[in-house]
């Protein structure tokens, strides 16, 4: 699955076109007083004003090179406060799914990753900086019904379960490595933090195998 445009809600168009554009380097595309957007590797990130959502907020993660975690961390440490996972330690590693991760805030309060995934080819020599983010891989979508929703992702737009993940009636990875619904129940933790999920307006633009380009949004989900 690839995610090609992402729209998430913002208060502040000023504090992510500070962080994204010039914190992470990401080449902004067009920006208005309402909507600002980047190019984040194949995908777009939209970010959209919104002043009735209270402090609107995202899990997101971004694919970097497979070989390049250390690297990562050391060039966002100079950046953002990332999150500590133990004693001295900010990388996650994800056995099961053959990944390791480091997480970050964003100022709107976005849970931010960069994961790599062993199990993808796109090592590269070149030192770490933001031309390697590579796209969107992963967004979380928040429901009340997580078994629900899996079978509408299943029959409506052929999202497959991730088959690396271990799912349950409160949480489900769908998709692949190269791009991931976590659906969560409403309320349920965003990993690493003791931060509850929230539902909020998103849209996302994707494609299942090189086929149709779909959309999907709170509303339809």
């Amino acid at each position: 699955m690839q995610i090609k445009e992402l729209t998430l809600h913002t208060n502040s168009i000023t504090a992510v076109k500070d962080f994204y554009g010039s914190v992470l380097s990401l080449k902004i595309i067009s920006e208005n007083s309402d909507i600002i957007s980047f190019q984040s590797g194949s995908t777009q990130v939209n970010f959209k004003l919104d002043s009735e959502s209270k402090n609107p907020f995202y899990h997101f993660a971004f694919n970097i090179p497979s070989n390049k975690i250390e690297e990562a961390k050391d060039w966002m440490k100079g950046k953002v406060d990332l999150m500590q996972i133990s004693e001295n330690n900010h990388i996650v590693d994800f056995v099961n799914w053959k990944a390791k991760s480091v997480y970050f805030f964003d100022p709107a309060g976005n849970i931010v990753e960069l994961i790599s995934r062993f199990d993808l080819d796109n090592k590269t020599s070149e030192p770490f900086d933001s031309s390697q983010i590579l796209n969107v891989s992963e967004i979380g979508i928040v429901t009340d019904n997580v078994p629900a929703l899996k079978e509408k992702l299943i029959n409506d737009y052929k999202v497959s379960d991730f088959v690396k993940s271990v799912n349950s009636d409160t949480f489900s990875a769908m998709g692949d490595d190269n791009g991931l619904f976590i659906v969560a129940v409403n309320n349920r933790n965003w990993y690493p933090t003791q931060i509850p999920s929230q539902k909020f307006p998103f849209e996302v633009k994707f494609i299942i195998d090189k086929g149709e380009l779909y959309t999907i949004t709170d509303k339809t989900m």
